[in-house]
C-alpha cells in the first residue's frame, strides 16, 4: 500500500502554473479522431485536408499527429461526429475526444524540460514517444511545444514539470528534476 498522501487537483484550462524559462497551460478540449489504416481514404472520408505532422512540424489550426506507419491523431479544434469503427474502405476511425489532455509548453527552458523526460531527438517522423516514463504525443507550436498525455496521467506530467528546478549556473543553465 502506498503511503503517500495523494492531492488530486481539477485542472482547468488555462495556465497552470509559470516559473523562470518554463510556462505549462492546459488547453481547451479538441476533436480528438484515431485513424489507422489507409489514411488517404479516412481523410478524404472525413472531408479533411490536413498537415500530417511528426515532431518537428509545427501544429496550428487542425492537423493529424504520426504515431506509425498508418496511424495518427487527427486533432481538429472542433469535435466531429462520425461513427466508429472499420470501414470497407480499409481504415478505422475511433473517437480519443476524451483520451487526450493538451498541454502548452513554453520558454527558453521547454527543449531542457522536453530532454529530461524525452526518449529521443525532438525531429522524429512520428509524435509517439515516452515522456517522463509515459506514452506520450510531442508536437512543436508556434512558440513551444504541444504535449499530448493520457487524460488520467495529466495530474503525473503536470507534476512532473513543476518539480524541474532551473538552477543558473553561471551563463548556462542547468536541469534539476526531482520527480
Amino acid at each position: 500500500m502506498d503511503e503517500k498522501q495523494w492531492e488530486w487537483r481539477d485542472f482547468k484550462e488555462g495556465e497552470i502554473f509559470s516559473k523562470e524559462g518554463l510556462r505549462v497551460t492546459l488547453m481547451p478540449p479538441r476533436g480528438n479522431l484515431l485513424l489507422s489504416g489507409n489514411l488517404p481514404k479516412a481523410f478524404s472520408y472525413l472531408d479533411l485536408d490536413v498537415p500530417m505532422l511528426g515532431m518537428d512540424g509545427i501544429a496550428k489550426d487542425d492537423f493529424a499527429l504520426l504515431t506509425g506507419m498508418n496511424k495518427c491523431l487527427l486533432s481538429t479544434r472542433e469535435r466531429i461526429e462520425v461513427v466508429n469503427g472499420w470501414f470497407e474502405e480499409g481504415f478505422m476511425i475511433s473517437s480519443a475526444d476524451f483520451q487526450w489532455k493538451q498541454l502548452h509548453l513554453e520558454g527558453s527552458a521547454t527543449s531542457m524540460v522536453l530532454a529530461q523526460g524525452i526518449m529521443h531527438e525532438l525531429t522524429s517522423r512520428s509524435c509517439i514517444t515516452m515522456v517522463f516514463g509515459k506514452v506520450s504525443l510531442v508536437v512543436q507550436s508556434e512558440s513551444g511545444y504541444f504535449l499530448f498525455v493520457d487524460s488520467p496521467y495529466l495530474q503525473y506530467f503536470i507534476d512532473c514539470l513543476d518539480s524541474c528546478d532551473l538552477i543558473e549556473d553561471g551563463n548556462n543553465p542547468l536541469l534539476s528534476c526531482t520527480t
